[in-house]
């Protein structure tokens, strides 16, 4: 469901990379406590901040690219914090109005110190309609800054960029499994190479052509990351000593060819829906 047809809200084409925000009036250097947003980076999104007091920043998704209707995927860090600052972020151009977060579901933090991803609680996270934004559905959460000198990561979810699906393929034919085959399958438009595995006990393409086959692709969708970690997941498995997953890739069996990320290019350029075929 699109809720604003129009362009209003849309925002920039653009990542923000190091935003200083300043106060209204303010000259000089920036101090601490006024806020850096960065989101110049694989899979990062942030199109455009709005100061609107010392406790409080609307924020903009950057709209996906040729399709400027998509804003959902944000993606952004936050520095230059005092300790124990407290402040409100609003996203405030959201392109559909049912999501989960009217269901419970909260952004991601992490930060240098603590490198885990995490749920925000609840409790901070609020979805609305908001009379100030001419009815939109906004998103808002309270956090507290509890540590100077500490880069803060707010994303929708626990992103997986494609250089980590690289790294992790790289690190998975460095086993020598004689049983996973690693291939480029093609090119996307910008020369990323779309990548696939097959696990099979059968050398040959040949001799695997008798066998019944099981395709499983992941990130139709960019915005859709946990798929990359449920086939990383999967691949983990079939690749082990478990009795099952011995049984699975012998020659009875079938076999499985695997894509991590299908549509790693609209996911370089931070896009959150499919915008066009990435073969």
């Amino acid at each position: 469901m699109i809720e604003n047809d129009d362009s209003d809200g849309e925002g920039v084409q653009v990542n923000i990379t190091r935003l200083v925000c300043l106060p209204p009036g303010h000259t000089g250097k920036a101090k601490k406590g006024h806020l850096i947003f960065t989101a110049g980076f694989e899979g990062g999104n942030l199109g455009k901040v709005e100061f609107i007091s010392g406790t409080e920043y609307d924020i903009y998704a950057r709209p996906d690219t040729c399709n400027p209707r998509h804003r959902l995927w944000f993606n952004f860090t936050v520095s230059n914090t005092v300790k124990n600052q407290r402040i409100i972020f609003n996203l405030v151009n959201f392109s559909k109005a049912k999501l989960l977060f009217s269901e419970g579901l909260t952004p991601y933090i992490r930060s240098t110190s603590r490198p885990i991803w995490q749920r925000m609680p609840k409790e901070h996270v609020y979805y609305y309609k908001s009379p100030i934004h001419k009815k939109s559905r906004v998103l808002s959460w309270a956090f507290c800054f509890d540590k100077e000198f500490e880069e803060y990561h707010f994303c929708l979810c626990q992103p997986y960029p494609n250089a980590r699906a690289i790294m992790y393929l790289d690190l998975l034919m460095e086993k020598q499994f004689n049983f996973v085959h690693r291939e480029s399958l093609c090119t996307t438009f910008e020369e990323r190479e779309v990548e696939m595995i097959t696990i099979s006990t059968l050398q040959s393409p040949s001799e695997r052509c008798i066998k019944k086959v099981v395709f499983v692709l992941g990130r139709i969708c960019p915005g859709e990351s946990p798929v990359s970690y449920v086939v990383q997941g999967l691949i983990d498995f079939l690749v082990s000593s478990h009795s099952v997953a011995q049984t699975l890739r012998c020659e009875r069996h079938s076999v499985f060819p695997k894509m991590l990320m299908w549509n790693c290019e609209d996911f370089s350029v931070d896009n959150t829906c499919y915008n066009h075929d990435p073969l």
